[in-house]
């Protein structure tokens, strides 16, 4: 028969009961760790960067916007208000009855408006009067030392028109102004010109009055000013030095 078991000390059962109790309080009264954040994926990050974004972009561009309207109606006050300008200065420039003084200080003026003003004045070499030729002259003079490319190319154009556009006398002053202006892009140009006049006879000089208007038809008296006029801006054109050339 077994022995049996041996007496179970209470004292001993309480303090491993509370031993137990203990430890159990002990892991409760620990702190639980926080989950970790979730992290955000890509598209999360840039949905928040646009949202940032988007006032900022829309503003600056806003700002752009407005500043780009404003400048260009403001570009545009100034086009007609220098138009409306011009369009006085040109009248004193082509009135029959404007002295030689007040025509130049007209040119002058318009002048200041550089390469708007060159056409404008190329068409007052036009005028019948010679304060108005001359005139015009000393404007393309001053245009052309602060513009001098944009005016040679105009003058250029001018001599190379074959449609009646022009006169024998717009082009003589032309010529001319190639010439004082160092216009060395013209020499082909200016070469091709006096080819087109011919020989100097007077189924030449026909030939010749086929591309120039019919307001004032050359004569062979007209015609070897032009030679003249080509001949001097040619030798102006060749004597400068090569530095200068290469500058033009």
């Amino acid at each position: 028969m077994d022995a049996p078991p041996p007496p179970v000390d209470p004292i001993a059962r309480l303090g491993e009961s509370l031993r137990c109790l203990e430890s159990r309080i002990e892991r409760l009264e620990r702190p639980t760790p926080l989950p970790e954040p979730k992290k955000k994926d890509i598209w999360e990050k840039v949905q928040i960067l646009g949202s940032v974004l988007t006032p900022i972009v829309a503003g600056i561009l806003g700002y752009f916007l407005i500043t780009t309207v404003n400048l260009s109606l403001q570009k545009q006050q100034l086009q007609l208000s220098g138009a409306k300008e011009m369009q006085g200065l040109l009248a004193d420039l082509g009135n029959p009855d404007t002295s030689l003084e007040k025509a130049e200080a007209s040119a002058i003026a318009l002048a200041a408006y550089g390469r708007f003003a060159v056409v404008p004045l190329i068409n007052e070499l036009e005028a019948k009067t010679l304060n108005s030729q001359v005139a015009a002259q000393m404007g393309l003079h001053a245009i052309g030392v602060q513009d001098h490319d944009e005016t040679c190319k105009q003058l250029i154009k001018t001599i190379d028109n074959r449609t009646k556009l022009y006169s024998w006398i717009t082009h003589r002053y032309s010529l001319r102004l190639l010439g004082e202006l160092g216009c060395q892009q013209a020499i082909p140009s200016l070469e091709a010109y006096k080819t087109s006049l011919g020989s100097g006879t007077a189924d030449s000089v026909k030939a010749y009055a086929k591309f120039v208007s019919d307001g004032n038809p050359p004569t062979l008296e007209s015609v070897n000013n032009l030679k003249t006029e080509i001949d001097r801006s040619l030798e102006i054109l060749r004597a400068q030095p090569p530095d200068q050339r290469a500058s033009n």
